[in-house]
């Protein structure tokens, strides 16, 4: 597994973009932006900005 960072535009309640970065566990990225689509599902339209491994301390 390697940890993701995702990040997106979606809209709050109020009507207001909004940018957001989430990290998560997976095995491909592709995965992973879609556990964040379902996540934030409730702030549709969500625009992936960016998604790739996030090196860690330690990792080579």
């Amino acid at each position: 597994m390697h940890r993701f960072t995702v990040n997106f535009i979606c809209t709050d309640k109020g009507g207001a973009n909004v940018v957001r970065s989430e990290e998560f566990l997976g095995d491909k990225v592709d995965e992973v932006v879609e556990i964040v689509k379902r996540k934030w599902a409730l702030l549709q339209p969500i625009r992936i900005l960016w998604a790739g491994m996030r090196r860690t301390d330690g990792e080579v």
